[in-house]
C-alpha cells in the first residue's frame, strides 16, 4: 500500500513542533505564532488532523484484561527494550526508572493490542505486490553521538548520505547540463537558475522541473559580449508563487533591471528600480536594502509585489551585509567604523526581535558564519573556524552558544539550517590534484549528531529551502535533492 504524502510546510514547521503544540509544551510566544500560522497552511492542518485520527483510534480500542497470553507476548519485548538506548527528549522526565519502564510497557502493550485487533490467528508474512515474500527489513542507520574534539575531523572517513540516512536518502537526481543553479523551491519540485539561450546572446532565467526536466523561462538577460561570464543575471528568490530576479545591464555597473514573475498567472512584471537585490521573499513581500528609488540606504525595506508598497522595516540597526535567510529570521552584520569592525546580528521579521551577537567579537563583513532556524542560531565563530556552535534561545538575554561539532577545511561557511541539518560549504586547500582550493559540502545532522560528506567531489555547491536541500557536483553537472523529512 502506498502511503499518501503531505506537501511540506512552506515555513518548515516540523511534525515534532506540531506535536508539541498539541501537547501544550511550547512557550506562549511559539504557540501563538503557530496557531496563527496553522489556518493558512494545508500541510500543518493535515498533520494535526492525523494526530486526531490516531487519538480517535486509541479511544475506540477495547480495554484488554492482561491474561497469560498478553504477558507472554509483552515480557520478551520488555527484556529486549531494557538494554536499548533511550534518546534524549525535551520534556521533563517523570518518575525516574519506573516512569521509563511504564513508557516501554505502554508502547509494547499498544503494539500487541493492534496486532491482536487486526489478526485473529498466527501472524503470516505480508505478500508484496508481485506475490513474493519480502525479506527482513534493513536496520536503520545507527545514531552515534560523538562529542566535539579539539582536532578538526578530516574528509576521509566521513559517512556518505547513504551510510547516514539509508539507501533511499536521495529524493531525486537531475542532469543540469548548462544550467547555473541558483537555488531550489521549498517543495523540492523546481531548480532555479539560468542558462545561455540557443543563440548565445542572452541568459534564459527561470526554473527547471525536477519531474519533467522542462525549463520555464521567466526573463532574459543580455550576455554583454566577452564579459558574459563576469556579469551574470541576479537569480533568484522565491516564496513558491513569486520569483524575484534582476538582469545585468553593463559590465562593472551596480545597476540592474529587477523584475518579478508570478507563477500563477505566468506574467513577468518589472520593478521600478535600477539597483534592487532581494535577499528574501515571503508571502509576496520581497525584502531588500532600499528604498526602491533615490539614494540607497542601509535600512531594510519590504516590497509588496501586488500592491507596490515599499515599507521600511524598523528594529534593525544600519545593515552592512545580509546573509542567510530562513523565514522569519535572517543573519546580518553591522559596521561601527565604516568597514573594519563587523558585529553579527540575528533578526526576526515576525516579532521584530533583534540580537547582536557581541560575544563573537569582530566577524567577517559577509555574515556567512551564521544560520538561523527558529530561536536557534548556528555559528562558525571567527576565533575558531573549525567548530560549529549552536546558540539556543538566541533572542533571550544571558544565553550562550555551545560547541556541537568540529569541522574541516581552511574556511567553513554556513549556507543554511532547518530542523534536521546544518549545511556547510568547505574550502579545503590540501587538494592533491592542484594547488587551487577545493570546495566540499557537508551536513551536520542535528538528530544523529554526525557530520556527513554530501559528495566526494571537490567542486560542489549546496542549496537549502524548507525540508529540501540540493547538492550540485559541478564536475559531472548533476544535482541531487534530499528531503530531510524522510530521514530516519
Amino acid at each position: 500500500m502506498t502511503r499518501p504524502t503531505t506537501a511540506p510546510c512552506r515555513m518548515g514547521i516540523t511534525t515534532a513542533t506540531l506535536s508539541e503544540l498539541r501537547d501544550d509544551t511550547l512557550t506562549t510566544a511559539e504557540a501563538q505564532s503557530l496557531r496563527a500560522h496553522v489556518p493558512t497552511c494545508a500541510a500543518c492542518q493535515a498533520r494535526l488532523a492525523s494526530f486526531d485520527r490516531v487519538a480517535r483510534t486509541l479511544h475506540l480500542q477495547r480495554d484488554l484484561e492482561p491474561d497469560e497470553r498478553l504477558w507472554a507476548s509483552v515480557q520478551p519485548r520488555i527484556m529486549r527494550q531494557g538494554g536499548a538506548h533511550m534518546p534524549t527528549i525535551r520534556r521533563p522526565v517523570i518518575g525516574g526508572v519506573f516512569a521509563a519502564l511504564s513508557v516501554i510497557l505502554v508502547v509494547v502493550l499498544f503494539a500487541v493490542v493492534l496486532q491482536q485487533h487486526h489478526s485473529s490467528g498466527p501472524a503470516t508474512a505480508t505478500q508484496s505486490p508481485t506475490g513474493t515474500t519480502p525479506g527482513p527489513t534493513a536496520s536503520p542507520p545507527t545514531k552515534p553521538t560523538p562529542g566535539p574534539t579539539a582536532t578538526p575531523i578530516t574528509l576521509t572517513g566521513l559517512p556518505t548520505p547513504q551510510q547516514a540516512w539509508g539507501a533511499g536518502a536521495a529524493a531525486a537526481t537531475v542532469d543540469i547540463n548548462g544550467l547555473t543553479v541558483a537555488g531550489i523551491t521549498a517543495d523540492g519540485q523546481h531548480i532555479l537558475g539560468y542558462q545561455l539561450s540557443t543563440d548565445g546572446k542572452n541568459y534564459d532565467i527561470g526554473w527547471l522541473s525536477v519531474a519533467t526536466h522542462d525549463f520555464t523561462t521567466f526573463d532574459q538577460s543580455p550576455v554583454n559580449g566577452q564579459f558574459k561570464r563576469n556579469n551574470p543575471p541576479n537569480c533568484c528568490v522565491t516564496d513558491g508563487r513569486f520569483v524575484v530576479g534582476a538582469n545585468s545591464t553593463s559590465q562593472g555597473s551596480s545597476t540592474n533591471a529587477p523584475w518579478y514573475y508570478d507563477t500563477q498567472t505566468g506574467q513577468r512584471h518589472p520593478i521600478n528600480s535600477n539597483e534592487f537585490f532581494a535577499f528574501g521573499l515571503h508571502d509576496g513581500v520581497a525584502y531588500h536594502l532600499g528604498p526602491l528609488t533615490g539614494p540607497k540606504t542601509d535600512i531594510l525595506y519590504g516590497l509588496n509585489l501586488l500592491s507596490g508598497a515599499d515599507t521600511a522595516i524598523t528594529g534593525t540597526p544600519s545593515i552592512a551585509n545580509i546573509g542567510n535567510f530562513v523565514w522569519p529570521e535572517f543573519a546580518y552584520t553591522t559596521s561601527s567604523d565604516g568597514g573594519n569592525t563587523f558585529i553579527q546580528h540575528i533578526h526576526n521579521l515576525q516579532t521584530n526581535a533583534d540580537v547582536a551577537l557581541t560575544s563573537l567579537g569582530n566577524v567577517a563583513g559577509a555574515p556567512n558564519g551564521a544560520a538561523p532556524n527558529g530561536d536557534t542560531a548556528f555559528i562558525v565563530p571567527p576565533t575558531s573556524t573549525a567548530v560549529l556552535q549552536e546558540w539556543d534561545q538566541v533572542f533571550t538575554a544571558g544565553t550562550t552558544p555551545r560547541t556541537v561539532a568540529t569541522l574541516v577545511g581552511n574556511i567553513n561557511m554556513l549556507t543554511g539550517a532547518n530542523a534536521r541539518v546544518v549545511l556547510v560549504s568547505v574550502t579545503e586547500a590540501s587538494c592533491t590534484s592542484a594547488a587551487a582550493a577545493c570546495n566540499y559540502s557537508l551536513a551536520w545532522d542535528r538528530t544523529l549528531h554526525q557530520t556527513v560528506l554530501l559528495s566526494p567531489s571537490d567542486n560542489t555547491s549546496v542549496w537549502l529551502a524548507g525540508d529540501y536541500f540540493a547538492v550540485v557536483d559541478h564536475k559531472t553537472n548533476r544535482l541531487t535533492i534530499y528531503d530531510t523529512s524522510r530521514f530516519p
